[in-house]
């Protein structure tokens, strides 16, 4: 079983990402938060397989900031920046992968894989 954190601050987006992986065989929704100071605790108690984490403002280093919570940890990035400069910092900073806003379920769901 494939244990998911969500850290996203858009309530419906944050809902319908949570439901998505509750209904899914093999994935554990462990916890979500809409900001990582929320976030980190929990994220501390129940390490996660793998991280959803929204950027904010093309804000990548994000992705750092949660590697140092969790450094066992694959991050999924999403975020509505298409910018090559917002994906390669992304990416740089450790994320597996990075989903430009709107993503469909089934991209979601190949990322998290």
């Amino acid at each position: 079983m494939l244990k998911v954190f969500v850290i996203e601050d858009a309530e419906a987006t944050r809902l319908n990402v949570e439901r998505l992986i509750g209904q899914e065989e093999g994935l554990q929704l462990c916890g979500s938060a809409a900001v990582l100071t929320t976030a980190r605790a929990l994220l501390s108690a129940q390490p996660p397989d793998v991280v959803v984490v929204a950027l904010r403002d093309g804000r990548a280093d994000l992705v750092q900031a949660v590697k140092e919570v969790v450094p066992s940890a694959r991050i999924v990035a999403t975020g509505v920046d298409e910018s090559d400069d917002v994906i390669d910092q992304a990416i740089g900073f450790g994320a597996v992968k990075y989903l430009p806003k709107p993503y469909g379920a089934e991209e979601l769901l190949a990322a998290l894989r």
